[in-house]
């Protein structure tokens, strides 16, 4: 692809994609493993796979240059014990909860965005996130009449 903007959204859907997939496979594996090891198989083998991706597109020049404290506190932090949060949550849901929440995380990044990098927030942007939380909330089985839904969802959500 020539458009770097279609072709960086095309690998952020890919990734998002394969990861919410995984989910399934991971109800069935949740009945005979630890959640702690299955988090680490999914990001080694993830590691496994984009390192050599990486290396290829990017070169040694990237590995020397790496800021690996910061890293390793943003990886930790933010997809560390989101991902054991998602398996928990699917131990008290289901694997649709969290693939529906783990669906919404772009929203998510785009506020982030907003709030950091001072990205402008305009109309559009706004009705997209209200309409994504509003379909994520619908599509968990929660009851809009009294804003009940299960406690895997809330641990997901967090």
């Amino acid at each position: 692809m020539k458009n770097p903007i279609l072709r960086n959204n095309f690998a952020c859907f890919s990734a998002m994609f394969l990861w919410a997939i995984g989910f399934p496979a991971v109800e069935v594996l949740l009945e005979s493993w630890g959640s702690l090891t299955l988090v680490f198989l999914r990001f080694f083998i993830t590691a496994i796979i984009l390192f050599p991706f990486w290396f290829v597109i990017e070169g040694a020049k990237a590995f020397k240059n790496l800021p690996l404290s910061r890293a390793l506190s943003i990886g930790f932090f933010g997809w560390g014990i989101g991902a054991i949060l998602f398996l928990i949550g699917q131990k008290f849901s289901d694997p649709v909860t969290p693939t529906i929440c783990a669906a919404m995380m772009p929203i998510f990044g785009a506020i982030i965005e907003v709030i950091f990098d001072k990205r402008q927030l305009k109309l559009n942007l706004i009705i997209g996130i209200l309409f994504a939380i509003i379909g994520g909330y619908l599509a968990t089985g929660v009851n809009i009449s009294d804003g009940r839904f299960g406690l895997g969802a809330i641990i997901c959500i967090i």
